[in-house]
């Protein structure tokens, strides 16, 4: 088995709590964000004259919705992007890789197995994972990445696929590319 050092799974373990704090403080901010607007609107239903209540409230509401829902857009993205750079973390953290073929394939794919720090997808699970990176033999372009957390045994090359195998708190687990790479393992594979 192999061990990440003790001062990288520190580091990470850190960037994962602050991270996990400002996450959750966010959305607890952007619920918060949503009883005051309505606290709002309510006191300015309250404030207005009754005779323009009925034609001034579907506008007064309209553009309360409109406001939180652009937040809540904004706020959508910006955890999404969070997330990727965990994940574009914890793939440019990748070491220690040993390099597998096939003899099925060895003009036209190489398969490589790097550790990486920071566990399945940037959250430290118990156990290691690795990346399983899938090359074109002539171009050494990466086609395919694949995650695999606790990995056991070798690669695994098959007709149409190459693989790993792993286990996970769900039991029996494990990731594979085809052979040749879909579109979406080749997208997949372009992204920094």
């Amino acid at each position: 088995m192999y061990e990440t050092p003790f001062g990288i799974q520190l580091f990470v373990w850190a960037v994962e709590g602050v991270a996990f704090v400002l996450v959750n403080l966010l959305w607890f901010g952007l619920a918060t964000y949503a009883l005051v607007l309505l606290r709002r609107v309510r006191r300015q239903l309250v404030a207005m004259p009754a005779h323009d209540r009925p034609h001034l409230k579907r506008p007064l509401i309209k553009q309360t919705l409109t406001r939180f829902v652009r937040l809540a857009v904004l706020w959508c993205v910006l955890t999404a992007v969070f997330n990727y750079w965990l994940d574009v973390d914890v793939r440019r953290s990748a070491y220690d890789c040993k390099r597998s073929t096939s003899e099925q394939y060895k003009d036209m794919y190489f398969a490589e197995v790097c550790l990486v720090v920071g566990g399945d997808r940037g959250y430290l699970p118990e156990g290691y994972t690795v990346i399983l990176n899938l090359y074109d033999s002539k171009t050494g372009d990466l086609l395919g990445r694949e995650f695999v957390s606790n990995p056991y045994g070798s690669v695994d090359w098959q007709d149409d696929l190459v693989g790993q195998s792993g286990w996970d708190k769900d039991g029996i687990s494990g990731a594979a590319i085809h052979l040749p790479p879909s579109d979406w393992d080749r997208f997949k594979a372009r992204l920094p």
